[in-house]
């Protein structure tokens, strides 16, 4: 028996307005980051520069955000701050517009960029449960300037989510939840 639960945002070159739920397939084109990388803990940041670009400021070369963790039995992923992987972008004073940039380039080997809780469990003889949980992936705030704005600037492929996978051939559960939000966007105004 498998049991998959997928919980995710695709965004490829997509405006805010356009934001949505879409399926990731394992096409090589849209081949989603934590297929790539190794089991672990990849941190975000906590930061106050006005522009990111996303994929040089990841940990590895896949542009990977988040944790993963693939095992037999229980397995259980969460992502509740930047040291595991949430991007928090902010800026209290002043004239601020905030960038957050995924720009898919010729060339660039980084067009995929995922913040993501993924939990696989293989059960083999036993019952698999695989349990992942993204409490907020990416959050801009701008706040108390003259100014403000936050942008998030998206022309390659942005995928947000909590994947859990699990096999057994007793039985098998996999949950995937989503949190307190994907993408946050937060803007003040002068006091």
């Amino acid at each position: 028996m498998t049991t998959t639960q997928r919980r995710i945002a695709l965004l490829t070159g997509a405006s805010l307005s356009a934001l949505g739920v879409s399926v990731l397939t394992a096409t090589p084109a849209l081949a989603a980051p934590h297929n790539e990388v190794a089991d672990g803990i990849y941190s975000g940041t906590n930061t106050t520069n006005d522009i990111i670009p996303i994929c040089a400021i990841a940990d590895d070369p896949e542009c990977f955000f988040g944790e993963k963790l693939t095992s037999t039995g229980a397995v259980g992923v969460v992502v509740a701050s930047t040291t595991e992987g949430q991007i928090y972008q902010h800026n209290l004073f002043g004239t601020t517009e905030l960038v957050i940039a995924n720009i898919a380039t010729e060339g660039s080997p980084n067009t995929s960029a995922e913040v993501g809780a993924v939990a696989i469990s293989t059960g083999n003889l036993g019952a698999g449960a695989a349990y992942a949980t993204l409490n907020s992936a990416i959050h801009q705030s701008a706040h108390i300037g003259f100014q403000e704005a936050v942008v998030l600037s998206n022309t390659g492929n942005l995928l947000i989510d909590g994947h859990a996978y699990a096999t057994g051939a007793t039985g098998a559960a996999a949950t995937a939840h989503l949190g307190n939000y994907g993408l946050l966007q937060q803007v003040g105004s002068a006091v």
